[in-house]
């Protein structure tokens, strides 16, 4: 869907906007994970491109955490994606198994297989 907004009328053009879609998708917050996938790869968000030269950026500054604790915090969170990614997951399959029905081919019938 964000590459067709990106091409507009003419699809042969979606590759002349990949920095931006990379950038779109890369710091889009995932519903599964709570977090962008930037910040889980790299530990913080990446300054999107209009904020490069604002002093005012977080994230911008002297870093104030020690490897350490900066360590620690990632661990944290990281386990906080992993509940939130287990309870995706048991989401997604109650909403398979809405429509599913048990069924037990009888000795003898034909199967697809």
């Amino acid at each position: 869907m964000m590459i067709a907004q990106f091409a507009g009328k003419d699809h042969r053009t979606w590759d002349e906007n990949w920095p931006e879609i990379m950038l779109a998708v890369n710091s889009s917050i995932s519903e599964s994970t709570g977090y962008s996938p930037a910040f889980l790869t790299q530990g913080r968000e990446p300054r999107l491109p209009n904020a490069l030269y604002d002093k005012e950026t977080l994230g911008s500054g002297r870093n104030t955490e020690t490897p350490d604790e900066k360590a620690a915090k990632l661990k944290e969170i990281f386990e906080i994606v992993r509940r939130n990614m287990e309870k995706a997951s048991q989401d997604q399959a109650r909403h398979y198994n809405l429509r599913r029905r048990q069924w037990t081919p009888e000795v003898g019938s034909i199967v697809w297989a």
